[in-house]
């Protein structure tokens, strides 16, 4: 989905205050970038500060033509997050410069028909920074997808690799991270102005990529079951995890939009009868709303959601099992040449909701135009207890039978953020420029799980070390700041 060049500024400087992530405009997802045919080659440079000076400085080749459309777009970036590349220097590097590649792919269309596949970013179909089943920060992934759309019904599925050939060493993997993929289909129709949808998305580990899974609309659950239960000539084996929600979408004529999306990534049946269903297992799902609506002075908008303790996670700790709906299955990582290991940002970490599990989230922003200037501000507030991507159950290494959990313990990490974003330009030049102030109290903070055995069958000591992200201690102000342009040479 496309989002406004001044909301991603004020989105990706709000992620950088506290994930150190490079805030730049983010490269064409080639789901409506078709055009007129139109060839061209930009450079793209930018500088910023993060509790470490940032740099990133590329650009690329994009075509937009009326069936075909291509992009190719890569950057060398200096953060001090990730290790710099290799070189045949003195010093054997780049002073910390590593390359980025931000979009490279390829989108065709047939009438109602249209296809993409490549390293793209890519977005849920609700249009939300707080969308459930894909990061709504737009994060970059090998991608296929195909999509028919007749303005009544719409299907699409898309396949997500997440690790393919890891040589991602930390404590828990000493050999990389096991491969790992997920898929999503969308089914929605369409009634006037509004949108009803359903989401079915699906998480394997032991391979990148499933063929049935891509082109298949039966449910994802139906295909887990039918092929790995026992007693059958066809029964494979390996682990999944299924995740399915609804959405609904009202895109009013008089410049009102609302939405709405739940998830479910788990549930019981306790409630209806403790005798019959004695297992208290907890409803692992996320919820997410907004409205925004277009004024002389610029469009207002308000975002909500979250998410219950412990969605989103695998539900075992054991080899084979590391389907968690997370983009890597450990929270670390290791420099090169380093044997300690290094915290993976963890708005990276989440294929889906941002924030993951165990939140709430409520954002404000406005975005308008002044003076020939694209302005856009926000104001973000978050709630999050502790967060277990990769360590399922946390300091469990089973269901501990606790029933539905949300924000329930002593501590809680609370955070404020306001960001001020404009763009600006000037001739070929798009100048782009960003500010985010805040403060967190109980910052999360990487530490040991202390898991407790609740059922000794499912006890892996290795996996026993995947850290979990909890309220600490600490508190502070959080800032980032960015500037940079973008210069565009049209070919044809």
């Amino acid at each position: 989905m496309k989002r406004s060049a001044i909301f991603l500024i004020i989105a990706l400087v709000a992620t950088a205050s506290f994930a150190q992530q490079v805030p730049v405009p983010q490269g064409a997802d080639l789901v409506d970038d078709f055009g007129d045919g139109s060839l061209s080659l930009f450079f793209d440079f930018s500088g910023g500060y993060d509790e470490n000076l940032i740099v990133n400085g590329g650009g690329g080749l994009q075509y937009f033509g009326e069936n075909f459309a291509l992009t190719a777009e890569a950057y060398l970036r200096k953060d001090d997050v990730y290790s710099g590349t290799s070189a045949n220097t003195a010093t054997g590097g780049m002073g910390g410069l590593y390359f980025w590649m931000e979009a490279g792919g390829v989108a065709y269309r047939a009438g109602n028909l249209s296809f993409r596949a490549g390293r793209l970013p890519h977005y849920d179909y609700v249009d939300s920074p707080y969308s459930l089943f894909i990061n709504g920060d737009g994060l970059t992934a090998n991608l296929l997808e195909f999509t028919y759309d007749d303005g009544r019904f719409l299907y699409s599925s898309r396949w997500m690799e997440l690790n393919r050939n890891s040589d991602a060493i930390t404590t828990v993997y000493p050999i990389g991270f096991p491969d790992r993929g997920s898929n999503l289909h969308t089914f929605a129709v369409r009634f006037g102005d509004m949108t009803f949808g359903i989401q079915d998305a699906i998480t394997y580990a032991g391979k990148s990529f499933d063929f049935e899974y891509f082109i298949s609309p039966i449910p994802a659950y139906i295909i887990q079951d039918a092929r790995r239960q026992g007693g059958r000539p066809w029964t494979e084996t390996g682990e999944e995890n299924n995740i399915i929600g609804i959405f609904w979408t009202w895109d009013r004529t008089e410049g009102w939009d609302f939405h709405a999306q739940w998830l479910l990534d788990d549930g019981n049946l306790h409630w209806l009868n403790p005798s019959a269903f004695p297992t208290n297992q907890p409803y692992k799902m996320a919820w997410a709303g907004g409205a925004s609506k277009e004024t002389p002075y610029g469009r207002f908008s308000f975002y909500h959601a979250g998410a219950t303790k412990y969605t989103f996670e695998p539900s075992y700790g054991l080899p084979g099992r590391e389907y968690g709906y997370a983009y890597f299955p450990d929270v670390v990582f290791r420099l090169k040449g380093s044997p300690t290991d290094t915290a993976i940002p963890f708005e990276t970490m989440m294929l889906g909701y941002k924030y993951g599990e165990n939140n709430l989230a409520f954002l404000g922003a406005w975005n308008g135009d002044l003076a020939g200037f694209g302005l856009g501000a926000s104001v973000e507030f978050t709630i999050s207890g502790s967060k277990s991507p990769a360590n399922a159950w946390h300091e469990y290494n089973y269901n501990p039978d606790n029933g539905t959990e949300l924000l329930n313990e002593d501590r809680l990490e609370w955070k404020v953020l306001a960001s001020l974003g404009a763009t600006r330009r000037i001739w070929k030049l798009d100048l782009y420029a960003g500010l985010a102030l805040g403060y967190v109290i109980n910052e999360l903070e990487l530490a040991a799980s202390g898991e407790t055995a609740v059922e000794t069958q499912y006890t892996d000591v290795p996996y026993e070390q995947l850290q979990i992200w909890r309220p600490s201690t600490t508190s502070r102000f959080l800032w980032a700041a960015t500037v940079g342009g973008r210069y565009r040479i049209k070919i044809k």
